[in-house]
């Protein structure tokens, strides 16, 4: 093997040793961890500014937001009087069904009647769950508003002006799309996405013209 050979051997096997000791790392850390951890890397490879240097939530300082300008609103969770403990996020068993979304312009009634029946539980579930579809909306109200501050600041976290923006609507829709399975006693149950590709689906779809699903979340 020559210099040459030798070098790019050295690198490759330096870069896959380091991935594997930083995966199993990774997957000591808790949810507070990840987050600062990622926060880290940001600043350390600079891809990050003043705008976007965010910390994890201080969940102990919510307080009134503006959902628009001229609109205060209080989305706070409920106090926990038990002050039950958070549960690290575990990824599914492999040999759970798999869910498969669909394009909402491709739905058929079976599929729009379940998915109606499963957004009428959830509305109909009292706020003290935190299932019930205005607890559902609030969380998200929390997080886009501005209702949390930062870790160890005044700071409003906004999740709408920084990096974590599309990971924490894909951890949102994660858990909603599976408390309506639950709801509904189907594990296969998944939320369709609007397929912009798609003349057809381009438009509003009519499912979310009626008195059950216009306020639903669409995958896009």
């Amino acid at each position: 093997m020559d210099a040459a050979k030798e070098c790019g051997f050295a690198v490759s096997l330096t870069f896959i040793i380091a991935a594997l000791i930083s995966l199993t790392t990774l997957l000591t850390f808790n949810s507070d961890e990840l987050w600062e951890f990622r926060h880290k890397i940001f600043r350390i490879n600079g891809t990050i500014d003043s705008d976007e240097d965010v910390m994890s939530p201080n969940l102990t300082s919510c307080h009134q937001s503006y959902g628009r300008d001229d609109l205060l609103v209080y989305c706070c969770p409920p106090e926990n009087p038990q002050n039950l403990k958070f549960i690290d996020f575990k990824f599914p068993e492999p040999s759970k069904p798999l869910r498969v979304r669909k394009p909402a312009h491709l739905l058929d009634e079976d599929y729009i009647s379940k998915y109606s029946r499963a957004v009428s539980i959830m509305k109909s579930l009292p706020y003290s769950d935190p299932r019930s579809f205005s607890r559902q909306a609030n969380l998200h109200c929390i997080f886009c508003t501005g209702a949390y501050d930062q870790k160890y600041s005044n700071i409003s976290l906004n999740i709408h002006r920084a990096w974590f923006f599309f990971p924490w609507h894909r951890m949102f829709l994660h858990f909603h799309e599976r408390i309506l399975g639950s709801l509904i006693g189907d594990d296969t149950f998944a939320l369709p996405f609007w397929n912009w590709d798609s003349p057809e689906g381009m438009t509003i779809p009519e499912m979310y013209m009626n008195d059950v699903l216009p306020y639903c979340w669409i995958i896009m």
